[in-house]
């Protein structure tokens, strides 16, 4: 079974009592943009299935939600490790 960090959270993790940080899965930037107005400061993550994110660009702390637009459309636009980023 492969399982990206948010579907894991969700559905490994959290079932187990495991406690985690506040998160969602976004699929476009303006869903980035908004969550990241409710959120105040958050990371932009991409969601790949192996452990090249970080070094690749694909982790990027956002200051405002405009700013979680841009780095919201840029990460959808990159593969990591020969991956789509979803």
């Amino acid at each position: 079974m492969i399982l990206n960090e948010y579907p894991a959270k969700v559905k490994v993790l959290a079932p187990a009592g495991i406690r985690l940080l506040d998160g969602v899965s976004c699929q476009t930037p303006d869903e980035a943009a908004a969550e990241g107005r409710r959120m105040g400061r958050p990371v932009v993550k991409a969601q790949v299935p192996n452990g090249k994110r970080g070094k690749a660009g694909g982790l990027r702390l956002v200051g405002t939600s405009e700013d979680g637009h841009k780095e919201a459309a840029d990460i959808h636009a990159m593969k990591i490790g020969g991956v789509a980023v979803s």
